[in-house]
């Protein structure tokens, strides 16, 4: 998995949703990146660090991207984040809404 800083992790993300909208999925997950402290061998409690980190994730097929986003950066990173997904996710269908008919 390759750690990207999140200049660069957008826009290898942009790449992998082109090269997917003919085939395929890319798969995004996000979660708290929580460190822990000391050997592995001992049972160790999971702390919280100081200023909270977040883990970003996308996978296409075999290629895997990541990247790590602090609390002052997530406003900035959201905004570029969401304007890539809107460009991005133009193949989405509609569903279809069924009609439902009137007892009288």
């Amino acid at each position: 998995m390759v750690l990207l800083e999140k200049t660069k992790f957008l826009e290898e993300l942009n790449i992998l949703f082109n090269t997917s909208q003919s085939s395929g999925s890319v798969r995004i997950t996000m979660k708290l990146l929580l460190l822990n402290k000391g050997p592995k061998d001992q049972k160790l409690k999971i702390e919280v660090p100081k200023e909270k980190v977040c883990l970003i994730r996308a996978t296409f097929k075999n290629k895997k991207l990541s990247t790590r986003i602090t609390a002052d950066e997530v406003s900035s990173f959201q905004e570029e984040y969401c304007t890539l997904l809107k460009n991005s996710l133009s193949s989405l269908k509609k569903t279809k809404k069924l009609k439902k008919k009137v007892m009288s």
